[in-house]
């Protein structure tokens, strides 16, 4: 188990209740951070919030499928907080309803969101890595990306890409010596299902996410967690 004092954690979707609880699992970590939202205003108290912990912290407002700006954060990130030894794609989002029925446009949009934007920072995270240093990507796909779930099947699809990126990426990615690692929760229990009927009480809760996260990060360099998946044993029953 190594340490994380001095590593720079860029974290990508930060403000959903996943991203939150990845921090308050860092909470007796030194680390320097880089995140990433598209929700301003709870991004700039997040990161005021990390500050007065007495941590280096750029935040910066995001679109994930804007190339320029996913390549501007993280070429400023390194300059302000230097070398950056982790990448966490967590943005997403789901739009729920059968393939017959959703128009394009969302899927689209889930595909630009989940898929491109994952393949943009990690693109642009290993054009800045060096061999010497190394470095991991944790990318958030789904227990949905291997399990069919006919209520939001293009969710699915974009998750199964995900998963399919990360694998394609880790054999990129050897030339820099950074790991890539696939997370793959079952629904938890956060702010992304909205106003959705769903029964939250037999969900992961975001603490549970955190901590699997929080174990990839604490592994060894030379470990790889390629793929990594669970669900609450509640759902099972």
């Amino acid at each position: 188990m190594k340490q994380l004092d001095g590593e720079s954690i860029v974290l990508i979707g930060s403000t959903g209740g996943i991203g939150s609880a990845i921090l308050d699992q860092l909470e007796h970590d030194s680390v320097k951070l880089a995140l990433a939202s598209n929700q301003p205003e709870l991004l700039e108290k997040q990161a005021a919030a990390q500050r007065e912990k007495g941590r280096a912290v750029i935040a910066r407002e995001l679109d994930v499928t804007d190339e320029a700006a996913v390549q501007a954060f993280l070429v400023d990130a390194k300059a302000e907080l230097g070398y950056l030894d982790v990448l966490i794609n967590l943005a997403g989002l789901s739009v729920p309803g059968k393939v017959q029925e959703l128009p394009v446009e969302k899927f689209e949009l889930m595909i630009d969101v989940n898929v491109k934007g994952t393949f943009l920072a990690s693109k642009h995270y290993l054009q800045l890595a060096e061999e010497n240093k190394g470095g991991l990507i944790i990318n958030f796909a789904s227990a949905a990306s291997k399990r069919a779930n006919g209520g939001a099947p293009l969710y699915c699809a974009s998750k199964a890409a995900v998963t399919m990126l990360s694998q394609a990426t880790q054999i990129n990615a050897l030339e820099k010596n950074v790991r890539v690692s696939n997370v793959c929760p079952a629904a938890t229990d956060s702010p992304f299902w909205g106003d959705r009927k769903v029964p939250r009480e037999l969900f992961l809760k975001t603490v549970d996410v955190a901590e699997v996260v929080h174990f990839i990060l604490t592994r060894d360099n030379h470990v790889v967690i390629q793929d990594i998946d669970f669900e609450s044993l509640e759902r099972l029953k």
